[in-house]
């Protein structure tokens, strides 16, 4: 299987870490708990598959720490 692995930037991490993300996986939203790294399975053999599973949940992945590292500007 072809694995999501996504280093959690320095200025997230200590609001973030232990807390759980819910990654979009093909037609499956996948709760994965967030450490140094983000990381879950793509659920699939197959490359083109998951190219495109890989492109949903690195969006969402950004997508938080964006909403994140807004909440922390002063």
């Amino acid at each position: 299987m072809l694995r999501l692995k996504v280093r959690v930037p320095s200025d997230v991490l200590p609001k973030v870490k232990g807390r759980k993300l819910d990654l979009p996986i093909g037609e499956d939203v996948i709760p994965t708990t967030i450490g140094e790294f983000v990381e879950a399975s793509l659920r699939t053999r197959d490359p083109t598959e998951a190219k495109a599973r890989h492109s949903a949940a690195l969006a969402a992945v950004l997508r938080y720490w964006s909403a994140v590292a807004r909440d922390l500007s002063p």
